[in-house]
């Protein structure tokens, strides 16, 4: 079996890795330049940022075609495929699949290795299914035309795709098939380099088309919230999460008898924050330096205003105590207007009747 190689996209040479400046030492360049300052202008001015998000992905051919009977809404909306074709219809669906020969490339040889080892070994992916999303007010067909350009720089000649427009749940969105094994045979296996690269494409052709747009890091934003997977995202949102109601029910737990629960993530999470503030001040001294002093004051306010470097637990902790507070108040202002309500002298002044003459 060959070796696993996944897709490896280069960087442009002006690419700004923020949060390694702390760790270089003094062999960091004496000045930024032009795109530099570019990128680190959208992010301390906090310019929206791209989501590229990687939703699932069928095994097998009967899954693909559900999956882009799903994005083309059966048949209401266009398909737009790889090779300049727009698809409608409710045989569209079927013919990508069989387009695709999906059948034939189901990747039997895991099964074998599953039973040599007698441990389920899950079969590689026949196509992954990505979302590419801005927030709200997005321009739809700008949107559109840098998400056929996205997929065209990472996939063209190599692994067919196709995708469809969303603009029915308020924010645009596209809905990108990818087909696993490419042409020459090649298999995607998306890391999280994979998708930053592929985040900071999609910005870069957003940006091409007038619409601002970014793509830093979740660490350099100071966002401490590890990624839920997607179906606890979607039960979560719904209220129907049983992992997210359990650590609600075991902070809340702790909450009451008075001690949250030490974490070892949390000593983790708290360097982190440290070298990112670090690197953030060496930032702002650099650009002071380079005479850039409105941008340098702009990171140091983006610094003092990032989030408090929290874990998963402290999070859900605080919602909670914010919502005992939110009753408390509640509950108060009940009792206060039950309290007026029956003391007349705490009603509001009134002008007595006019006496008759």
């Amino acid at each position: 079996m060959g070796k696993k190689r996944s897709l490896a996209l280069p960087r442009s040479p002006d690419a700004l890795d923020l949060v390694s400046y702390g760790r270089r030492g003094p062999g960091m360049p004496g000045r930024f330049s032009h795109e530099q300052l570019s990128q680190i202008a959208r992010t301390a001015r906090r310019t929206p940022e791209v989501m590229v998000k990687v939703s699932g992905g069928g095994r097998e051919a009967g899954a693909v075609q559900a999956h882009f009977a799903y994005m083309g809404k059966r048949g209401r909306l266009e398909i737009a495929t790889d090779d300049g074709r727009v698809l409608t219809g409710t045989g569209a669906a079927r013919e990508l699949v069989e387009d695709w020969n999906l059948d034939l490339s189901a990747g039997p040889y895991r099964a074998g290795r599953a039973l040599k080892y007698h441990k389920p070994v899950k079969t590689p992916k026949d196509a992954h299914n990505i979302v590419l999303s801005m927030p709200k007010g997005t321009d739809a067909a700008k949107l559109f035309a840098a998400a056929k350009a996205f997929a065209a720089n990472q996939f063209a000649g190599k692994h067919r795709y196709a995708m469809v427009l969303h603009t029915h749940q308020g924010n645009p969105h596209v809905h990108l098939v990818v087909k696993g094994k490419s042409e020459q045979g090649q298999r995607i296996y998306i890391r999280k380099a994979t998708l930053q690269a592929w985040r900071e494409d999609f910005a870069k052709e957003l940006r091409a088309r007038g619409i601002a747009a970014n793509a830093t890091k979740r660490v350099i934003r100071g966002q401490t919230k590890s990624a839920k997977k997607t179906p606890i995202q979607r039960a979560a949102m719904r209220g129907e999460s049983t992992f997210m109601a359990k650590l609600a029910r075991d902070i809340g737990n702790e909450i009451r008898i008075g001690k949250l629960n030490p974490e070892a993530a949390k000593l983790k999470i708290q360097q982190s924050r440290a070298a990112v503030v670090r690197d953030w001040d060496l930032t702002a001294r650099r650009l002071d330096a380079q005479g850039e002093r409105l941008l340098a004051a702009d990171v140091r306010a983006y610094v003092q205003d990032l989030p408090p470097p929290r874990t998963d637990r402290e999070w859900v902790a605080a919602a909670i105590l914010a919502e005992i507070a939110r009753g408390q108040q509640r509950a108060q202002e009940r009792h206060l207007d039950a309290h007026r309500a029956r003391s007349p002298t705490l009603m509001p002044n009134r002008e007595p009747p006019e006496r008759s003459k």
